[in-house]
């Protein structure tokens, strides 16, 4: 799982018409205020959080969510798929089914 989900990551950088590094150094300049150095030794910490096999998925989320907040994200037609869960309208075996299609559709998505 945690494999296909650095692919993905990776894949969706390019989709947008980015490269890992530049990607990288736009998060560390949205997110932290790193020095030109700082930056580069953050996107080598970066490349292998997107490769290595000990990487928490709660960090590639991070990555993510930054991800769908890009304008470029945006500008080429994507946006972030969720569902919101309305306890008061549905019945939780709904809300659960209408979770794991969002999933799924997230994911073909991916795969495209």
């Amino acid at each position: 799982m945690l494999k296909i989900v650095q692919k993905k990551l990776k894949d969706w950088i390019t989709k947008i018409g980015m490269f890992q590094k530049y990607f990288g150094e736009q998060y560390c300049i949205d997110n932290f205020n790193f020095t030109d150095e700082e930056i580069t030794q953050y996107y080598e910490k970066f490349k292998k959080e997107i490769s290595r096999k000990t990487t928490k998925i709660e960090i590639l989320d991070k990555y993510f969510e930054f991800l769908y907040s890009l304008d470029e994200f945006k500008k080429v037609g994507y946006v972030k798929p969720f569902y919101i869960k309305r306890d008061d309208l549905f019945d939780e075996d709904f809300n659960k089914r209408m979770k794991e299609i969002s999933k799924e559709i997230t994911m073909k998505l991916l795969n495209k």
